[in-house]
C-alpha cells in the first residue's frame, strides 16, 4: 500500500512544472516550463492558444506536454495586459523576441504549436521565420490568413469583421482573404446541428481564397504535423488541412509532414478536459471515443516532437 502511494505520488510530482519565468521586460509575455527530467533535450515547443485569448488554458495544456518531458514556452500574443483585444495585425514580431531569447538560453531547436487560430499564427510564424521555428503542430488549423476581427465578448453574436489582416510582419499586413460573418447563419446553423455552429463564417475560404492569401506553408524549414477533427463545427479544419496537404505534395515539401484526422473529435482536440466541449454535439454524444481521440493525437504529438 505504501508502495502504491509513493508511486502515485512521484507521477503526480512529475505533472508539476519544475519552473516558470515571465518574460515581460523581454518584448512578450510568456511562461517558460522545464520539465524534472528533459526527455527532449535540445527542444522547446512554443505553445499559443486559439481564438478564444485564454493565456490561462495555453499554461494549463503546456503542463501536459511538460509531464511528458518537453520544455514548453507558454506564449501570450493577444487578449492579455498590454497585447491587442483584437485579432488584427498581430505581429509575428512576438515569435521572434521569443525565439531569440530561447536560443540565449540554450535550445537548439525551436518548434512551435497552436490550436484553432493559434495554429493559423504558428503556422504563419513558421512560413516567416524559417530561421528560428523548425517545427510547426498545427491543431484544428485553417490553410489561409483570415481577415481581422473583435470579439467584444465572449459570444459570437458580438464579433465585429475590422480592416486589414489578421496578423502582420515588419509593419505590414500579411495577405488576407475576407470573411462572410452573418449572424443569422450562424444562430440557423447551431440550431440545426444543436451545439455552436461557425463553418459558414468560412464558407468557401478553403477552397476560393486568393492565392496570396494561401499559407505557403511549403516555405517551412522544418517537419509539419496537422491535427484536424473530422466533423469540426467551428471551421472547415479537415477541408483546411486537406488543402494544405496537396499543397506540400505539389511543392515537393521536402520534410517530413504527418497529419491525422479523427471521425469522433470536436475543435478542442486537446489532452485536457474542457467543461466546454459540451457545446459540440459530437462531443456529447461519443464523449469517451472523443477522449480517445484526444489523448491518441497527444500521443503521435509527442512521438513527432521526439522524432524532429
Amino acid at each position: 500500500m505504501k508502495q502504491r502511494k509513493k508511486e502515485a505520488a512521484e507521477k503526480l510530482l512529475s505533472l508539476v512544472p519544475r519552473m516558470e519565468t515571465t518574460r515581460e521586460q523581454e518584448g512578450f509575455i510568456s511562461a517558460l516550463y522545464q520539465p524534472a527530467q528533459d526527455r527532449y533535450q535540445g527542444k522547446v515547443l512554443i505553445m499559443v492558444g486559439g481564438s478564444d485569448g485564454s493565456y490561462s488554458l495555453t499554461k494549463l495544456i503546456a503542463e501536459q506536454f511538460v509531464g511528458r518531458g518537453l520544455s514548453v514556452l507558454a506564449l501570450a500574443y493577444w487578449n492579455y495586459e498590454g497585447l491587442s483585444k483584437t485579432v488584427q495585425r498581430l505581429p509575428l514580431e512576438i515569435v521572434e523576441r521569443a525565439a531569440v531569447w530561447l536560443k540565449e538560453q540554450g535550445y537548439q531547436k525551436i518548434g512551435m504549436w497552436g490550436i484553432s487560430l493559434g495554429a493559423e499564427y504558428a503556422l504563419l510564424c513558421g512560413c516567416y521565420l524559417p530561421e528560428h521555428i523548425t517545427c510547426v503542430v498545427g491543431v484544428s488549423p485553417i490553410n489561409v490568413c483570415g481577415q481581422a476581427f473583435q470579439k467584444k465578448t465572449a459570444y459570437v453574436r458580438k464579433t465585429k469583421m475590422l480592416d486589414g489582416s489578421g496578423f502582420s510582419f515588419r509593419g505590414r499586413d500579411i495577405p488576407y482573404t475576407k470573411i462572410h460573418y452573418s449572424k443569422r447563419k450562424i444562430f440557423m446553423d447551431s440550431v440545426r446541428t444543436r451545439g455552436l455552429c461557425l463553418r459558414s463564417w468560412y464558407e468557401g475560404v478553403v477552397e476560393n481564397a486568393p492565392e496570396e492569401a494561401r499559407l505557403p506553408i511549403e516555405t517551412i524549414r522544418g517537419p509539419i504535423l496537422l491535427l484536424a477533427a473530422d466533423h469540426d463545427e467551428m471551421w472547415q479544419a479537415k477541408e483546411a488541412s486537406d488543402a494544405m496537404e496537396a499543397r506540400l505534395r505539389e511543392k515537393g515539401f521536402g520534410y517530413r509532414f504527418a497529419y491525422y484526422h479523427y471521425p469522433y473529435a470536436s475543435h478542442f482536440l486537446l489532452p485536457y478536459h474542457l467543461y466546454s466541449k459540451d457545446i459540440f454535439w459530437i462531443e456529447r454524444k461519443y464523449p469517451k471515443e472523443c477522449w480517445a481521440s484526444n489523448l491518441d493525437s497527444f500521443e503521435k504529438t509527442l512521438t513527432f516532437l521526439q522524432e524532429w
